[in-house]
């Protein structure tokens, strides 16, 4: 569910960014990218620490980013298998 989140987030500040004419607006959107980026292996952290408390450990931010990035790898990979899509 926090993926699907996170890439709804990301898709609405990527067509910002295509959309945004001016430096400012371009800065802003990276910046907002990086945030949403950063903020979702914070929360994926801390809903394991809700769901399992001290029983599991994902062993910090570097293993959760690849943590994430296996998941969108294999969600886009059965997209792909399934469906035929290749793009979010």
């Amino acid at each position: 569910m926090s993926l699907e989140v996170v890439l709804v987030a990301k898709s609405a500040i990527l067509g910002r960014l295509r959309a945004a004419s001016s430096t400012g607006g371009k800065v802003a959107s990276v910046l907002a990218l990086w945030v949403v980026a950063a903020g979702s292996k914070l929360v994926i952290l801390r809903l394991v620490k809700l769901l399992f408390g001290d029983a599991v450990s994902l062993g910090g931010f570097f293993p959760v980013t690849f943590l994430a990035v296996s998941l969108l790898l294999s969600r886009r990979a059965v997209r792909w298998l399934l469906l035929g899509e290749t793009a979010d």
